[in-house]
């Protein structure tokens, strides 16, 4: 009808002007936009955080009739080129057949071959890189941590027993309450299918097994742990340790992350994929002992890769590695600062995918949207 579609259009200018300029919506109060320049029509835009990306809430009405669309949003490929490694006075080498395409942000601007048999394209764009990293969108971290906390911010609805298996299946649309699940013990996910707006918290650990299939949701922990050959889209937050078993496949848009006050680390283990991006923040004296992102050989990451300490890489990253320093993770070496018959391409991903919004001005676009009508006598101004 004209009138679902005038609604719809509405909500999607209201999308555009907050694309254009994100700054519109700086926390998660809700705003009022006006959809055109002299429309005497109101769109009601609120935004909040689903992990890693944005999830901007967006209301417009016509009389009785409403449209509400929930646009889960992403990040444009960063500027940060294909590989960004920290200034540490210490030369990066590059050696067999290592393939990196695009921009590429090294210590002195200068990359050291040895036994190099691999590529760097185009070959003119090695930039020197700075001593301290891109700053990390603190919404993100903001995020992560409520979620950890959210026994003492009293957020969760639903108590599951200790020892217990998640005993439920769920779907829960983005335009409704978020449920949030919380735990003091193990939580063991198997044989259930979650999808959408549910957050599932353990202050112990979390196991998924590959009989669990997982859509959009978010899970928190201390110690994660998917097994082999699990398959689905999560993110996954955790406070310590985070393990991606063999040959599991986080799909697009999936995310892992961890953030922590202490050592800590994620392992992406052989023939294991995952869509979306990493993340690996810690606070704390790093010249004491270290962070790792472990990547092994036959792993595949999409998207960005982002450790303010150090990645160890042997797999491929088809994204953006961005990092203090590189090990290299191949053919059983373990050198500092040295990429080792490992691929870097940001250029095969397609125009569609786009990385979390790990940066504040990054520039935003849509991965996907759920859309609903009604009818109702409330008026949104």
């Amino acid at each position: 009808s004209k009138i679902n579609l005038d609604l719809r259009n509405n909500c999607l200018s209201a999308l555009s002007i907050y694309v254009a300029d994100s700054l519109v919506l700086q926390n998660e109060i809700p705003v009022i936009i006006k959809p055109y320049k002299d429309s005497d029509e109101a769109v009601l835009v609120s935004k909040k955080y689903w992990g890693a990306f944005e999830l901007l809430i967006v209301e417009a009405q016509k009389g009785i009739y409403k449209k509400k669309t929930a646009y889960f949003i992403g990040a444009i490929k960063e500027e940060h080129g294909s590989a960004y490694i920290c200034d540490n006075n210490k030369y990066l080498t590059v050696k067999g057949n290592t393939c990196i395409k695009g921009d590429i942000y090294v210590p002195g601007a200068f990359l050291k071959r040895e036994f190099f048999t691999g590529t760097i394209s185009p070959s003119d764009t090695i930039r020197h890189s700075n001593k301290s990293l891109p700053l990390i969108n603190k919404n993100v971290i903001l995020f992560a941590n409520k979620i950890r906390d959210l026994k003492q911010n009293r957020l969760a609805q639903f108590l599951i027993y200790p020892g217990s298996e998640i005993p439920f299946n769920s779907s829960v649309s983005f335009l409704d309450s978020t449920h949030v699940y919380y735990s003091s013990d193990n939580i063991i996910i198997a044989n259930v299918t979650l999808d959408g707006n549910i957050i599932i918290r353990s202050d112990k650990s979390i196991t998924i097994n590959n009989s669990a299939k997982l859509n959009n949701i978010i899970l928190s922990a201390p110690i994660i742990n998917v097994q082999n050959e699990f398959k689905g889209c999560v993110q996954l937050l955790s406070d310590s340790s985070l393990i991606i078993q063999r040959g599991s496949n986080l799909l697009y848009p999936s995310f892992v992350g961890v953030y922590s006050s202490y050592p800590s680390n994620i392992t992406i283990y052989e023939k294991a994929v995952v869509s979306g991006g990493i993340t690996l923040y810690t606070e704390f004296d790093k010249s004491k002992e270290e962070s790792v992102i472990n990547i092994f050989q036959g792993a595949t990451i999409n998207g960005v890769v982002y450790s303010n300490n150090a990645v160890k890489l042997g797999g491929n990253i088809y994204g953006s590695l961005i990092c203090m320093r590189v090990i290299s993770f191949a053919n059983n070496t373990n050198e500092n600062d040295m990429l080792y018959n490992c691929i870097i391409n940001p250029t095969v991903l397609k125009k569609d995918f786009f990385y979390p919004c790990l940066f504040s001005n990054s520039s935003r676009s849509v991965i996907f949207e759920e859309t609903k009508n009604e009818i109702t006598s409330r008026n949104i101004d």
